[in-house]
């Protein structure tokens, strides 16, 4: 498949993606045990340390019924019947997952990890097919790699990719991006240096393990830059209309679109120029994935993305796609 230019976006769009199950077909926490793992190979430890990995599940069982607890408590003492009430909620497990990544901080799990051991850890994930991207990510990636070269003011250079995620960190994330790039982009025809370049630029605002991008050695301790929603709420920019800008100022403004799964994306859905709620099944499991927020009594049903024209105009409710294709089309159409 040879690469072309001739499908480009008619207007600058500022691309924000969800990566824990969105960008990703499918991504848990304990996948981050292999980093510790390839830190025990480079120090040939196999035999005097136990599998990381136990540890890992250990750490994640207990957090699961702390999550568990807490919800029940909140749902217990408050009453979840708005919008409002239901953002104060995906908001309220703040200290819940805090207190999770304390627990793997206090693990020392990480402790002594190079960015070589993540490298190795996000090669081992991708071989083992325990995280891949979502089909269709390669033809949405590729409306931003014309921005590379682009000239400073046009479209292309404009707009730009945000990854955010909660449950991952930044330098497995570019890690794993690498890796499926120099994995799938040949057999395709791409050339996957673009992709590359495209990869080292994009914004990842997520966790990180402190000192693993140092020359030495990590501390262990995992740095919480995003806990809940709010946190990812906080690493989106301003959308257009928010800004109340002129029309003609609008127009050379980058769109914020943002994209996610599940409930802790309610926030950034709706405070961006587009959301788009990206699931494969009917739109009816909508109730199921965020809730205890009830569509059509509290909330409007996110709109099928073929249904919307290309003029999104300011909105109270976000889109609905079933795939990645349908919203690289989509974005394609934007005017």
């Amino acid at each position: 498949m040879a690469e072309s230019t001739e499908r480009r976006l008619q207007r600058p769009v500022h691309l924000v993606i969800d990566w824990d199950a969105t960008l990703t077909s499918g991504y848990w926490p304990h996948v981050l045990a292999n980093i510790p793992r390839m830190t025990i190979v480079r120090h040939n430890l196999h035999q005097q340390c136990a599998d990381p990995a136990v540890a890992m599940r250990g750490l994640l069982v207990a957090a699961r019924q702390d999550y568990a607890n807490h919800a029940r408590r909140w749902l217990t003492t408050n009453a979840c019947d708005d919008v409002q009430s239901y953002c104060r909620y995906i908001n309220s497990f703040r200290d819940v997952v805090q207190r999770f990544y304390e627990a793997i901080t206090e693990s020392n799990l990480f402790c002594s990890a190079t960015d070589r051991d993540v490298q190795m850890a996000a090669l081992v994930v991708v071989t083992n097919g325990l995280v891949g991207l979502r089909a269709g990510w390669i033809g949405l990636f590729r409306l931003f790699l014309v921005a590379m070269d682009a000239e400073n003011n046009s479209i292309e250079r404009r707009s730009t990719i945000t990854i955010v995620s909660s449950k991952s960190t930044v330098s497995f994330i570019r890690w794993t991006l690498r890796h499926v790039a120099r994995s799938e982009l040949p057999n395709l025809g791409y050339d996957a240096s673009k992709f590359l370049n495209l990869v080292d630029n994009i914004r990842i605002h997520a966790n990180e393990i402190e000192g693993i991008s140092t020359p030495g050695r990590s501390t262990g301790r995992l740095i919480p830059n995003v806990l809940c929603s709010s946190d990812k709420l906080q690493g989106l920019p301003a959308s257009v209309f928010s800004q109340n800008v002129p029309s003609h100022t609008a127009g050379v403004l980058p769109w914020v679109v943002y994209i996610g799964a599940v409930g802790w994306d309610y926030e950034c859905l709706m405070a961006a120029d587009i959301g788009i709620w990206l699931h494969d099944g009917p739109s009816t499991d909508i109730n199921n994935a965020f809730y205890p927020l009830s569509f059509g009594r509290m909330a409007h049903y996110p709109i099928p993305i073929n249904d919307q024209g290309p003029h999104v105009q300011g909105k109270r409710q976000f889109l609905w796609a079933q795939t990645l294709g349908q919203v690289t089309e989509f974005l394609l159409a934007l005017r």
